[in-house]
Parts: C-alpha cells; sequence; structure tokens
C-alpha cells in the first residue's frame, strides 16, 4: 500500500525553464526594437519573464497590451521549449527515491497548458509521473487547499497524505499553514519547511541519525 503522494513542482523544481524564458524575453524585445541590454532582472522562470515583460508597458511605449504580449510571449517560449528546456540536476533520481519508499509521484504545473503538455511529451519517460495536473486548467493555485484535495481524491487518500516538494519560498510558506508536508529544494533553508534540501539527489539519501536537523530528509520512519 502507497504512503502517500510526493508533489514535485513541474517549473524549477524538476525542469529548468531558465534557458526558454530568457530567448522568449529576448526574442519578444527584439521584436519590439528595445535592447536586450536594457534588461537588467535574472529570468528565471514564466513568473519572471511576465514581470519583467509588465515592466514594458511601464517605462516603453509598446502598441500591445498587456494579453497581447502575454500571448507573444508565450508563442516564443512554445517555440523554444523543445530545444531549450533541460531536466533539473537529480530530478530523474528524486522522483525514483519518492516511488521506491512507497509514494505515487505526480507533477504539478502553473504554467499555460500548452506548455505543460510540451514538458509531459519531452520528459514523460525519464520522469515516470503516475498523474501530471496543471492549476490553471484546475482554476486553482499551489497555495490553494482545493488543489490538494483534488490530488488526493483521484489516489482515494487524504488531503494530510500529500507532501509538496517545491523550490519556491511563497508557496512553502502557504502550503504549510494547510497542513500539508513540504519540502523545500534549495540552497536557503525556509523555517516553515518541514524539510529544507539542496538538491533533488538528497531525496534518495537517508541521513544519520546524529544529525540534528531537518534538513536531511529521510531518517528511519520518518515520513507519515
Amino acid at each position: 500500500m502507497e504512503k502517500g503522494i510526493a508533489i514535485f513542482d513541474l517549473s524549477d523544481t524538476l525542469i529548468n525553464t531558465s534557458a526558454v524564458w530568457k530567448t522568449a524575453i529576448s526574442s519578444l524585445l527584439s521584436e519590439l526594437n528595445i535592447a536586450f541590454k536594457d534588461l537588467k532582472s535574472p529570468i528565471y522562470n514564466e513568473t519572471d519573464a511576465v514581470r519583467i515583460m509588465d515592466s514594458l508597458l511601464d517605462y516603453h511605449r509598446v502598441p500591445f497590451t498587456h494579453t497581447e504580449l502575454t500571448i507573444k510571449l508565450g508563442r516564443f517560449a512554445l517555440a523554444d521549449f523543445e530545444k531549450d528546456a533541460a531536466l533539473m540536476p537529480g530530478a530523474i533520481e528524486g522522483v525514483k527515491a519518492m516511488h521506491s519508499k512507497g509514494y505515487y509521484v505526480v507533477a504539478i504545473a502553473n504554467t499555460n497548458l500548452a506548455l505543460s503538455e510540451l514538458a509531459k511529451k519531452k520528459f514523460a519517460k525519464e520522469l515516470q509521473i503516475d498523474k501530471w495536473y496543471n492549476t490553471r486548467s484546475l482554476g486553482v493555485s499551489k497555495g490553494d487547499k482545493h488543489l490538494y484535495e483534488i490530488i488526493a481524491e483521484d489516489f482515494g487518500m487524504d488531503r494530510n497524505q500529500c507532501i509538496l516538494i517545491d523550490n519556491s519560498e511563497p508557496v512553502i510558506k502557504t502550503v504549510s499553514k494547510l497542513g500539508i508536508k513540504t519540502v523545500c529544494v534549495s540552497e536557503k533553508s525556509i523555517r516553515e519547511a518541514d524539510y529544507n534540501i539542496s538538491s533533488l539527489y538528497e531525496l534518495g539519501f537517508k541521513a544519520h541519525k546524529n544529525i540534528p536537523t531537518k534538513r536531511f530528509m529521510f531518517t528511519e520512519n520518518l515520513l507519515f
């Protein structure tokens, strides 16, 4: 019998889309005749790209609405996804580790549906995900308890049997308040997270019992 459901965030946790969005925003800027050197903020994901795109409306005269620019940005990202998207270090090993520990494994994306479908098509064989979800198609956010109720119900389990593996501090803080266990994948430890790891590779390790920290997850019988 499965212990629970390991829910992996897709973008920036399982899949590195930084190159996709950097290329997309660069292409958009080029189309708008805005020099790429004007871009000073880092771009790691869609949220960063959209934030920078919005700044175009504030600081440059562009003949497009927010919606029109968002559509253009998404099209550029779709065009570059197959070439530029890559798995994060330890993604395959992390998913395998959770399966081996008796968890169902699901992935959640909060990007546009077309991009999440491309991700599924490109990486499904390598990642061996039991089920893929898109928050936008479900009409929920990663911080919404209904998302975890939907996922848990699909597997015949309770919401408290879910564990979220994500790299976002705001998401981790919000989801922790729902009573769902959380794993933060980051070099920076987050107090609200149940467990902090710096790499998905660590999901396959067991901590030495003398290490008095939650940074290493899988001591004996630690979860559920």
